[in-house]
């Protein structure tokens, strides 16, 4: 929704209310990457709807944000910037390049990651998340495809619910 996009950009403006922040002297090295859009996901979602060939429903999935982390034990294990790439590499592959509305780096919370917003426009021109990530087996399939991508890292997949059924555990 338009109030979803207002209050990421919000979270990531004004980083002062975060409660979870275990390193705000690092927040300096936060970074936005917009690549060409508006800094804005509402100016930048109106832009892109211009690629939409049909109406868009009041209750269409206008953005998708994925949290792209690693766990703390993995902190100081390999280059960041060649991990930040990878995950822009992974992105791109999954939901094409046009796609990417911004990807943040956050480094002032316990453990870095990146949120990244995808348009879910189809390459035929709809508004469509349902084709991007439709069900279960369908995220489960998009968690494995990153955890494969990010292996040169030595950062491996956590627990798959289809493979144990009632045993998946966060780590």
């Amino acid at each position: 929704s338009l109030n979803f996009m207002h209050a990421a950009d919000r979270h990531f403006d004004d980083r002062s209310k975060l409660k979870n922040r275990t390193h705000p002297e690092l927040e300096k090295n936060n970074k936005c990457f917009t690549f060409g859009h508006d800094k804005s996901l509402v100016k930048a979602f109106e832009n892109a709807s211009k690629r939409v060939n049909k109406t868009i429903r009041k209750d269409a999935v206008r953005c998708i944000e994925f949290v792209l982390t690693y766990s703390p034990e993995a902190e100081g294990t390999f280059n960041k910037n060649d991990w930040v790439k990878k995950n822009y590499e992974w992105l791109i592959a999954q939901f094409g390049s046009e796609n990417i509305a911004k990807m943040r780096i956050e480094y002032d919370e316990k453990t870095p990651h990146i949120h990244a917003f995808v348009f879910p426009i189809t390459k035929d021109g709809r508004l469509s998340a349902t084709d991007y990530i439709n069900g279960k087996k369908a995220l489960s399939r998009l968690q494995t495809s990153y955890s494969k991508s990010m292996e040169e890292f030595g950062l491996e997949r956590g627990n798959n619910y289809q493979e144990n059924p009632g045993r998946c555990t966060r780590k």
